[in-house]
């Protein structure tokens, strides 16, 4: 009857076991679906889908929303040149110092393609969206160029011209991105 006693509690041990186990790797098979794997960011398709609940909750609560779409600058070549094992540690080290420079738990970043980036600022004004990427540039010395578009979301659908879609903000966005990738390369050639 011992025998059996201690052959149930071993049973039990091992079954409390594999489920903690099987939790762990529940929660990495979650991790991996909602998150890119090397930079550790929101993924493409999580990214657009809680930026289309923090738009809608912008226009809901009649309140702000910023974007920022941020490119890393030559990274093509710079991933050829040095190649992509290196190309990964800029990535992961840009992933790293993009969480970083959040401050609020609510803002969203994520990456959307190979080296571009995309942040989701709630209730954040232009100027406030120009100081996270300001933290960021402090914090990476890599260069990149990150375009703001920023709206305060009143009477939508009452004849406004505001973009009702994140990806309207995010073409916005990667328009003013562009324009500073032209201002630089206009100082490059003066200068």
């Amino acid at each position: 009857m011992l025998n059996l006693i201690r052959m149930g509690r071993r049973y039990w041990h091992a079954i409390r076991m594999v489920n903690q186990e099987v939790v762990l790797k529940g929660r990495d098979v979650v991790e991996a679906y909602y998150h890119d794997d090397l930079t550790g960011l929101l993924n493409d398709r999580t990214i657009a889908d809680l930026g289309e609940r923090a738009l809608r909750d912008a226009m809901r609560k009649e309140d702000y929303l910023s974007v920022v779409y941020i490119d890393i600058n030559n990274f093509k070549r710079f991933n050829d040149e040095l190649g992509h094992s290196m190309g990964d540690q800029v990535l992961a080290h840009f992933g790293t110092k993009i969480l970083e420079s959040l401050t609020r738990p609510w803002d969203l970043a994520g990456r959307i393609g190979g080296d571009e980036f995309l942040l989701v600022l709630p209730d954040t004004q232009y100027v406030q969206a120009k100081v996270v990427v300001a933290r960021l540039r402090r914090a990476i010395k890599y260069p990149f160029c990150a375009g703001i578009y920023s709206e305060l979301l009143q009477n939508v659908g009452r004849g406004s011209k505001t973009p009702l879609t994140l990806d309207a903000f995010k073409m916005q966005a990667e328009g003013e991105m562009y324009k500073e990738k032209e201002q630089r390369d206009a100082h490059r050639v003066t200068a």
